[in-house]
C-alpha cells in the first residue's frame, strides 16, 4: 500500500460555488465563495446540450442572478468560467 502524498493532502480545496434555490421556479442565484477580481461567465445548457443562456458578471460581483420563470421545466447544466478556467459546474432543475 502506497503512503498518501503529503503534497496532495495539504492542497487547499477551492471553496464551492453555490447555486440556489434548486429546484427553482423564478430566479436563481449563483453565489461565488468570494468577490471575483475579474468578470466570470455563466453558461447554461438544456438537456440536449444546447446553450440556452449566457451572462458575464462585473469584476467584484459575488452573486449572479438570472430569471428562469419563462423557461421550460427540466434539468439544465451550468458552468462558471473565468479566463478559460472552469470555476464550477452542476445542474439546476427548473420546476413548473
Amino acid at each position: 500500500m502506497d503512503a498518501p502524498n503529503a503534497t496532495e493532502e495539504s492542497q487547499p480545496q477551492a471553496p464551492a460555488v453555490k447555486v440556489w434555490p434548486n429546484p427553482a421556479r423564478s430566479g436563481v442565484v449563483v453565489e461565488l465563495p468570494q468577490p471575483s477580481p475579474r468578470p466570470v461567465r455563466l453558461v447554461l445548457y438544456d438537456a440536449l446540450g444546447r446553450e440556452v443562456y449566457r451572462m458575464l458578471s462585473r469584476a467584484g460581483d459575488r452573486q449572479l442572478f438570472f430569471d428562469v420563470s419563462g423557461w421550460a421545466g427540466g434539468v439544465y447544466a451550468w458552468q462558471l468560467w473565468q479566463e478559460g478556467r472552469m470555476l464550477g459546474a452542476g445542474k439546476i432543475v427548473v420546476w413548473k
